[in-house]
């Protein structure tokens, strides 16, 4: 069964003439931001430093969000855009996809504009039990009739640290059967399904499950729903793969946090590393993706 969402009061942190930004506690521990602009609504969970939400106007939501999904901090929020890090995938003895997902994030400056809300999220200059090492996080997230997320990764040792990430977009879809990805032609890729290591794409890719192909591909993507009639376009930097996923029906049934048949309601396509990289001792980098939603 769903967790039943309880939203306390809202709490204004600022507004203007173009909108305003309020704070909400759910079930008691939760933070949201709920955000509202004459060009976009959105919503951004502080655990996982995670956007949940954006919808431009004019157009239906962006991201899929499972009705399932665990709004206590018991694991992390199903759907949106997780940030998988300091690791990709499974890690012995570890969780899947890393921390950052399952952590609590300080909220830093908001910025409401004429053209959209920006948003500073942070996380770390500290060290952390699943890691050795000290980091800091800084994601700037800007809300307007398109959306940007950047995320620095800022390696604070006195060593280099291995990483590897990914910005685990779930896209609302019509249905994944309707859905390609036109510039995924062409490209080699891992199928994590079959488990073969090095592919060919033949045509264009689609969406429907189950998936989970790595793509060795640091071009922009776009997103083809032809039920919706919309196209999703998502340009990225540093980030040297594309991972197209989705579960299907037999795995998503076994998976308590995505609610019936709700794997027929999304594509992930994620702007990622997922080999492992080394960040020197004091050194940074930022990988960003933007999307961009229109009507075809």
């Amino acid at each position: 069964m769903s967790v039943q969402l309880v939203a306390e009061g809202k709490e204004l942190i600022t507004e203007s003439e173009q909108g305003s930004v309020h704070q909400q506690v759910i079930n008691g521990k939760l933070v949201y931001l709920t955000i509202s602009h004459k060009l976009c609504e959105a919503k951004v969970s502080l655990f996982g430093g995670q956007v949940v939400s954006w919808q431009p106007n004019g157009h239906r939501e962006v991201f899929w969000l499972s009705k399932k999904s665990a709004f206590d901090q018991s694991r992390p929020i199903r759907g949106g855009i997780p940030i998988c890090w300091p690791w990709f995938g499974p890690l012995v003895n570890e969780t899947s996809h890393g921390f950052a997902r399952n952590s609590d994030w300080q909220l830093g400056d908001i910025q409401l504009n004429p053209d959209g809300v920006v948003v500073q999220l942070s996380l770390g200059k500290s060290t952390h039990p699943n890691w050795q090492g000290t980091f800091q996080l800084i994601q700037t997230l800007q809300f307007s009739d398109t959306f940007s997320q950047a995320l620095t990764m800022k390696n604070l040792s006195a060593e280099a640290q291995n990483l590897s990430f990914a910005l685990h977009s779930y896209f609302a879809v019509s249905d994944p059967e309707l859905v390609t990805i036109p510039s995924l032609a062409d490209s080699t890729y891992e199928n994590k399904v079959s488990g073969l290591k090095q592919c060919q794409q033949v045509g264009q890719a689609s969406g429907l499950g189950p998936v989970d192909n790595i793509y060795q591909n640091s071009k922009s993507a776009t997103l083809i729903d032809k039920g919706w009639g919309r196209a999703i376009e998502i340009n990225k930097s540093n980030a040297n793969q594309w991972v197209l996923w989705n579960p299907g029906p037999e795995t998503a049934a076994g998976m308590a946090d995505v609610h019936q048949h709700g794997e027929q309601e999304f594509v992930c396509l994620e702007a990622a590393n997922t080999q492992w990289f080394a960040l020197d001792a004091g050194a940074e980098i930022t990988a960003s993706q933007e999307i961009k939603v229109y009507n075809l």
